[in-house]
């Protein structure tokens, strides 16, 4: 009996070769597309699994609050938290520390590289995470002052095959680090990212750095808590431990420290600063894997259930043969196994072509997910016949209860147009495609927001380039006067800091305040509003040559704002001495536009007196000309350091990566899902104006017009996309609201572009079915009428 089945199955499915080929292919790129989501959720859900006894480790999170009301969180801190907690709790089995990661420039043998990525590390580093040491101890690599441990890539780039133990990097005019090991690249899916480990206690070896409770804000702790001891018992003991070691000193002032943990294995997506909507992005991409998928098998429901008017005499001939429903059921079911096995096989060969390229759309290592492991083979298996036996369940149970007598007179048909799951399935498919495309063009309008919106100063052709050590920050002032004379350049100026990451912060004593405030700091001189073109809004600038200016001030208008400050020129600030106010700059963005415009103070005086970036504003004509002679005049100004730049406009490009990651992945899919759901709009409308040919023919022939029977088969679909626009809106309208939550500077939503949505489907649907009803209505009545 099966393998009637299977030659019936086969026949049926070749007689109808387009529709057959419609429903594999429409079914396949919905199951491949939802499948491809479902692995990059797997690798955004993997992050930092990976080490051992991950569940027990934390890292630490600092919040600043001034009288009850917090200013800002950080897991960046002072470095002695972690050794005190080890010391003092023994619920803490172990600790590390790391600091934010530098770029350093090294010299081998005379010969220059740049890295990036380096962090100072605890020797404890390899304890608590399980990063595969390959060359040298893990538990001594870290212990030694001076010594570095380089990741696989970067030892090779610099030694080839030699192996690099005991060679020596020099960092600098002072320092040189002695290699103890070497580490594999972090993978992908590690939140902890390192091109050189530098041992902590070099940090030690200077006493310049502040290593204590009251200052150095750039390290990272990270414990691990012994077994079955909770993270909410252990952070009860937290406002003891701060308040002996911080808080009972600035309570003074109305500070306080509050301290918390963080998962390990949750920081990736729920405490990343830059993926700050990672949890939200999850929800998204999980709706539109599921949405593709339904709108894959509303497709195959459809056609299936469309097609079944071809069929009605036939199961009737069946039933008055003997056949019963049960072997109806089994001889459907068995023709959507059929489908579902060739789906699989197109499944197979449409993940073999794209999913190396889902890498590139996905801006992620999404590889490091296996799709052949046992786990990921079960899934697409699972996913594929489930969705073909439910997809394929109702058309069959509908086929084959269809009463013999009825079927044979052919009354069914009429009853079938009717089937009111068509109209919901039909309506359901056009509330998704209208979701959609309202997410789409709000979406994109927010990216574009973002990369056009006027940060307050100009971005445009500044080259940055990085002072690494003490020649290179020596010789500004020659730099400056040499790079000042060449063609092309505009404007130079010295800086402790860039805009586009934030500005470092420090304590201050506004006039009429008793308690400091902590505020945003940028050190730079009188050039640099002019080279970023940053305008005064009140009083003035610093002047050359003027040795008054170098104790006194500008602020920004969030800080006036903050203070209360109506004429803020004259007003003075305390730090180190007092400083005058001497002008009002206007609001600019220094960080990204996840934040807001904090309260900034400019000031003429950087630490040691010297800075740590030099930005050249260029012209747009002959860029490489100008790069070149800004090369040559640098190598001859600080022959002993690298030159090294970038340009500011890319370097702000890259605080947006997650968003430009997400950009690219929901707009794939969401075209996918469009096309998915179009193309099945498309192909129930040929359908069913072929299955209404003898009812349109004759209208005509009792002298209808085209226009009047193509409006009579408009008329239900119109009822349809009325009926899924009340449905989609609002839900449209929670899904963009809850999205655009996560930037301070957004769009607004605008109604328009959600009315604008439902007339484009409109527009395509109507087309759809006016192309098909036009054909049908043109043609020859005769030839119609003769059909079967």
């Amino acid at each position: 009996m099966f393998r009637n089945f299977l030659t019936i199955a086969k026949r049926n499915l070749l007689k109808q070769k387009v529709y057959s080929l419609i429903n594999i292919i429409g079914l396949a790129v919905g199951i491949t597309s939802t499948i491809l989501i479902i692995f990059y959720l797997q690798f955004e859900f993997s992050f930092d699994k990976f080490h051992k006894d991950a569940a027990n480790k934390y890292r630490l999170s600092f919040a600043s609050s001034r009288e009850g009301k917090i200013e800002y969180e950080s897991p960046i801190f002072v470095p002695p938290v972690g050794p005190d907690l080890k010391s003092e709790y023994p619920e803490v089995e172990q600790y590390t520390r790391f600091s934010t990661p530098r770029t350093y420039h090294y010299y081998v043998d005379n010969k220059y590289f740049k890295i990036s990525g380096n962090i100072y590390a605890d020797s404890t580093f390899f304890d608590l995470f399980s990063f595969n040491v390959i060359a040298g101890n893990k538990k001594s690599v870290l212990s030694e002052p001076y010594s570095i441990v380089l990741t696989k890539r970067i030892a090779q780039r610099i030694f080839g095959n030699k192996n690099p133990i005991g060679e020596a990097l020099k960092l600098g005019n002072n320092f040189v680090y002695k290699i103890a090991g070497v580490v594999d690249d972090p993978p992908a899916n590690s939140e902890i990212q390192f091109n050189a480990l530098l041992s902590f206690s070099s940090l030690y070896k200077n006493p310049k750095n502040y290593m204590d409770w009251n200052g150095g804000n750039q390290y990272y702790t990270y414990i691990k808590l012994k077994n079955g001891i909770s993270q909410k018992s252990f952070e009860s003991k937290f406002p003891d431990f701060m308040w002996r070691h911080i808080n009972q000193e600035l309570s003074k002032v109305n500070i306080v420290y509050k301290a918390s943990l963080q998962p390990l294995t949750d920081i990736h997506l729920k405490y990343n600063e830059s993926n700050e909507a990672g949890m939200t992005n999850i929800y998204i991409f999980s709706v539109i894997a599921l949405l593709i998928i339904l709108i894959a098998s509303v497709n195959f429901i459809n056609l299936s259930i469309a097609r079944s008017s071809k069929r009605i005499k036939e199961i009737g001939i069946r039933k008055i043969l003997g056949a019963g429903r049960k072997n109806l059921f089994f001889q459907f079911i068995t023709e959507y196994l059929i489908i579902s096995f060739a789906v699989l096989l197109v499944v197979i060969l449409l993940l073999e072509l794209f999913y190396p390229s889902f890498n590139v759309i996905a801006g992620q290592n999404i590889s490091l997910i296996n799709p052949y492991s046992l786990v990921n083979i079960l899934q697409v298996l699972g996913i594929i016949f489930l969705v073909g036996i439910l997809a394929g369940g109702y058309p069959a149970s509908y086929l084959s209860s269809l009463e013999a007598i009825k079927s044979i007179k052919g009354e069914k048909i009429e009853r079938s147009n009717k089937v009111n799951l068509k109209n919901i399935l039909l309506v359901s498919q056009f509330v998704i495609s209208i979701l959609l495309i309202i997410s789409t063009i709000f979406i994109a309008k927010q990216l574009s927001f973002i990369n056009n919106k006027d940060l307050g100063f100009d971005k445009d052709n500044i080259v940055v380039l990085p002072l690494l050590n003490d020649e290179s920050k020596n010789n500004i002032p020659t730099l400056r006067n040499s790079l000042s004379s060449l063609n092309g350049v505009e404007n130079v100026s010295g800086s402790s800091d860039i805009p586009h990451n934030n500005f470092t912060s420090n304590g201050y004593f506004p006039e009429g305040f008793s308690t400091p405030v902590m505020i945003h700091v940028l050190d730079c001189d009188q050039d640099f509003l002019k080279t970023y073109r940053i305008q005064i809004k009140d009083g003035r600038n610093f002047v050359a040559g003027r040795a008054s200016d170098s104790s006194t001030y500008l602020i920004n208008e969030a800080l006036a704002e903050k203070l209360n400050w109506k004429d803020p020129v004259g007003k003075t600030i305390r730090r180190g001495g007092i400083h005058t106010v001497i002008g009002v700059v206007k609001n600019f963005n220094y960080s990204s536009l996840h934040e807001g415009i904090e309260p900034l103070i400019i000031t003429e005086k950087p630490y040691r007196n010297l800075f740590d970036f030099v930005s050249i504003k260029i012209g747009s004509g002959n860029i490489a000309g100008t790069l070149a002679a800004i090369k040559t005049n640098w190598e001859k100004i600080n022959p002993n350091t690298a030159f090294d730049y970038s340009f500011l406009e890319s370097d702000i490009e890259q605080l947006y990566n997650a968003e430009n990651n997400f950009k690219n992945i929901f707009f794939t899919f969401t075209s996918i899902a469009i096309i998915l759901a179009l193309f099945g709009l498309f192909s129930l409308a040929s359908l069913s104006t072929e299955q209404r040919k003898k009812e349109i023919v004759i209208r005509k022939v009792l002298g209808d017009t085209s226009t009047g029977i193509i409006f009579k088969l408009m008329k239900e679909y119109i009822a349809y996309i009325f009926v899924a626009n009340i449905i989609a809106w609002p839900l449209a309208y929670y899904f963009v609201q809850k999205w655009l939550n996560n930037f301070v500077y957004r769009i607004e939503i605008n109604w328009l572009m959600f009315l604008l949505a439902g007339v484009a489907t409109m527009i395509i649907a109507l087309f759809t079915v006016i192309w098909q009803a036009t054909r049908a209505a043109s043609a020859n009545p005769a030839e119609s009428l003769r059909y079967e």
